[in-house]
């Protein structure tokens, strides 16, 4: 699990690094987020009842990140994979009473490519 943040997060901070000015203007990865979903929740994931004809084209035309494994909650997670690193470390550690909140101090993935 570490490895593959680690990779993630190596991966997008070295396309940071080599792209020129005029590029940084145009997103180089989009990575979509969903909540309350689970992996067996769209047609491409071959769920017999649930119609999801526009993801699932849309799916067939891109690179899924399939196996991230991080926490069942959803701020954690968006933290490890925006920082590539343990969400507690960054003070994220749940969705109520201030546990979303991220520390000021940390740099993300977004981050990196607007310095």
């Amino acid at each position: 699990m570490m490895v593959i943040k680690k990779a993630f997060f190596l991966a997008g901070l070295s396309s940071c690094i080599f792209l020129n000015a005029q590029q940084m203007n145009k997103p180089n990865v989009i990575l979509i987020i969903t909540d309350d979903q689970g992996y067996g929740d769209f047609g491409f994931t071959g769920n017999p009842h649930v119609k999801t004809p526009v993801l699932d084209n849309f799916a067939k035309q891109s690179i899924r990140f399939n196996n991230f494994y991080f926490c069942p909650v959803s701020s954690p997670t968006r933290a490890g994979l925006m920082i590539g690193r343990y969400s507690l470390r960054t003070g994220v550690r749940d969705t109520y009473n201030g546990g979303a909140m991220m520390a000021s101090s940390e740099v993300t993935i977004a981050g990196l490519c607007l310095r």
